[in-house]
């Protein structure tokens, strides 16, 4: 009877141990991280000088979350983890759970020479063990990430659990693709199987690389051109790690085109990055969404990366940077209008002035010159086309 019941308890034991960072992180996060996540939401929307306008109550009421919000994510991600480690336990695959599912799966291996068969089923669960260890490792170091960010949101808990599903498909996909190769070039039993195990870790780990080598490969067996229908990816932000574009895409960001048009002010409340840096990124974004492919490089190099510098330089010397760029005067007029109607002008221009009345120095220093106090702001709706008619 003891020989019985100490596998699945063994089992049990294990799963406990190994979710036990959800709960851990989920109640050191309430307690001591979302109290201060709401005080740094309010500084760094405070720099747009917004006052309390709807749309500064609208992007607060995104950086909180009940508890309820969070039962649901913490469920699913708890219920994904046991099912798929499950499936990576001998004693639950010999159990039968899983049938259907496993047994036929890596047939494609073979069998081991001068020893006794291994069940297939068995087999299946551990080339998976190595996805899910892939995935596993991902996952404590992103949601740790998110935690020491003020950010662990109940998406993250959603997106976590994606992963390891995604993982898991991917990584049997090549590891039954890889195990067919090794078998026709007649490689060791042993060697086959070491070398399935090594990629589905790496898949786990990045899912993305494995989605992509399916993908070329698909296209050069069906014979398909190569497109990119997704637009300007990511990278082509100055700033944006592999780690930042995974969070950007938890906010549905998928490329520069969505980063141009995205909520500026929820991106501050939602996102665990700095104002700053979201303006610059943002910044960036819009200019190249609207610039042509041939004017991105001469603007670079003329220093040009932000919308809003290209704005102020052709308002300031249009013609020294027509002979700097080599873009028409007309191309420059065209291109300097269009970016101030663009998306998130506006709040791009209120931000940046609010920073540089704060250089200003105050009456107290030392050296202090009087200068003429700033215009006040006009209200955002009218700050969003403001600057196209040229008022203050």
């Amino acid at each position: 009877m003891e020989q019985a019941i100490a596998p699945i308890w063994g089992f049990l034991l294990q799963a406990v141990v190994l979710t036990s960072y959800l709960p851990m992180t989920f109640i050191a996060y309430r307690l001591l991280r979302e109290p201060r996540k709401r005080q740094r939401t309010l500084w760094e929307l405070s720099q747009f000088d917004m006052g309390g306008t709807s749309d500064l109550k609208e992007a607060l009421n995104n950086v909180e979350y009940s508890l309820g919000q969070y039962l649901l994510p913490l469920s699913y991600i708890t219920l994904i983890f046991l099912a798929l480690y499950s499936m990576t336990n001998p004693y639950i695959i010999s159990r039968g759970l899983w049938k259907g599912l496993l047994e036929d799966t890596v047939s494609v291996f073979g069998q081991p020479d001068a020893r006794p068969a291994i069940p297939l089923d068995v087999m299946a669960g551990r080339s998976l063990f190595w996805c899910w260890l892939g995935a596993y490792i991902y996952s404590v170091d992103r949601i740790v990430r998110h935690y020491l960010s003020h950010d662990l949101t109940p998406s993250v808990y959603v997106t976590v659990a994606k992963r390891f599903t995604v993982a898991f498909v991917v990584g049997s996909l090549i590891g039954i693709a890889i195990g067919a190769s090794n078998q026709v070039i007649h490689l060791s039993f042993d060697n086959s199987l070491t070398s399935v195990y090594i990629v589905c870790f790496f898949v786990g780990l990045f899912p993305e690389t494995g989605i992509n080598w399916i993908k070329r490969t698909a296209d050069k067996i069906l014979q398909q051109a190569d497109t990119n229908t997704d637009g300007l990816p990511l990278s082509n932000i100055d700033g944006i790690s592999l780690w930042r574009e995974g969070r950007l895409d938890q906010e549905g960001i998928e490329n520069v085109q969505n980063l141009a048009s995205a909520n500026l002010l929820t991106l501050v409340a939602n996102t665990p990055f700095d104002v700053g840096q979201l303006v610059d990124w943002v910044d960036q974004a819009v200019l190249l969404m609207h610039a042509g492919p041939d004017q991105v490089d001469p603007l670079k190099k003329a220093g040009l990366r932000y919308a809003s510098s290209l704005v102020e330089a052709v308002q300031a010397n249009p013609d020294q940077l027509k002979a700097v760029t080599g873009i028409s005067r007309e191309e420059l007029d065209l291109l300097s209008t269009t970016l101030k109607f663009a998306t998130n002008m506006g709040l791009i221009d209120r931000y940046r002035a609010h920073q540089r009345r704060l250089e200003i120095p105050s009456p107290a220093q030392p050296g202090f010159v009087q200068v003429q106090p700033a215009q006040p702001l006009q209200p955002l709706g009218a700050a969003l086309t403001g600057s196209v008619s040229g008022q203050p």
